[in-house]
């Protein structure tokens, strides 16, 4: 007989939603420090500064490479960072968090990973690296009030690593429920990159997970319409170069894309004379009522979700009606169940009485 599915509960008194997040992103500069120290290496000299000095999406993508090889092939310092990274969402009152990961940066294989005397690295695939945030994962869901899921990275010319990747894919796992790629936009990609992501998100849409890409942040609108087209994702992180479109806008309008917003990061990694204020920009895609939300994208960087709400009311002038709805859109394009989805939905209603 077949098991009768149990909705999810959200927690009591949060009803944030934060639907791109990244996890290795998001760590504490704290913790990486103390993790550092253990291992006898420090952080350099003035990291928080440094890790805000870049002059475009390249180069901040490059800052990974500072505080990475910390943690790369640490099982316990992968679980640790996990684990007090998912604390401080629920701190902040967020109910429901989808973080995404990149499973082989988090292992040997890394490009970031350095080896250290005396120390055999403990996490030397995808799956162990998977296993060890959903150790984190499910023992920070007991310890505090949030629910979490799983959303995997690939990423833009490291191809080699997609297979393995398109393999942890499966239809019944309980945490992970999507696939993205992230990275360089602007960079050509090769035949072979482009099968090896064909290949992952077809077994995407075979498994019934959700499909979501990085584009249209720091390339033209060609690429949100290829992330659409070729690959069937159902979400876009961040996509504001469609502005400079708006044939295409009503296009994926009607298609219901989701767009994922990153307010913070958005005006603070400097783009292309290509791409208009972003003042502009997010209202654009508020007036146009597009299906959008209000998300963090890498907290370490640019705070958490509560901080790019209020940068959205306090600098963009978005009243609070349209932060609501980008709540609600969030909830209702999670990678959720549809039950789920709906049970979320409900319970940020909860908090806003007059939301109907």
């Amino acid at each position: 007989m077949q098991a009768t599915y149990k909705t999810m509960n959200f927690p009591k008194d949060k009803y944030l939603v934060d639907i791109h997040h990244h996890l290795d992103g998001a760590y504490s500069s704290k913790l990486l420090e103390k993790i550092a120290t253990r291992k006898g290496k420090r952080l350099i000299e003035n990291f928080q500064q440094k890790l805000m000095e870049y002059k475009d999406l390249t180069e901040f993508v490059e800052k990974w490479g500072m505080f990475s090889p910390i943690y790369t092939g640490d099982a316990e310092a992968v679980e640790e960072l996990t684990y007090d990274c998912i604390r401080r969402e629920a701190d902040i009152g967020v109910a429901y968090l989808e973080t995404r990961m990149c499973t082989f940066l988090l292992s040997d294989q890394s490009v970031y990973y350095e080896p250290i005397d005396n120390f055999i690295p403990t996490i030397t695939t995808q799956k162990e690296a998977l296993e060890v945030v959903k150790k984190a994962v499910h023992r920070a869901m007991e310890d505090f009030p949030i629910q979490v899921k799983i959303i995997l990275v690939a990423v833009r010319n490291m191809h080699q690593f997609n297979a393995e990747l398109t393999e942890l894919l499966t239809e019944n796992d309980e945490l992970v429920v999507g696939v993205d790629t992230a990275g360089d936009e602007i960079a050509p990609m090769c035949d072979e990159e482009l099968q090896s992501l064909i290949k992952l998100y077809n077994r995407a849409k075979e498994c019934k997970l959700g499909r979501t890409f990085h584009a249209g942040e720091s390339g033209r609108t060609e690429n949100i319409v290829k992330a659409v087209e070729v690959f069937g994702a159902d979400r876009i992180g961040h996509g504001y170069a469609l502005i400079n479109d708006p044939g295409l806008a009503q296009r994926l309008k009607e298609k219901d894309i989701h767009f994922e917003l990153c307010p913070i990061s958005s005006v603070t990694i400097p783009k292309s004379g290509y791409f208009k204020d972003m003042k502009t920009t997010f209202n654009w895609f508020f007036d146009q009522d597009l299906n959008v939300s209000l998300n963090s994208d890498d907290s370490m960087f640019f705070q958490c979700v509560d901080a790019s709400i209020e940068h959205c009311k306090t600098n963009f002038q978005l009243e609070n009606q349209k932060i609501l709805k980008a709540l609600l859109n969030a909830a209702r394009s999670s990678f959720l169940k549809p039950k789920d989805q709906e049970a979320l939905v409900d319970h940020i209603k909860k908090y806003f009485p007059h939301s109907n």
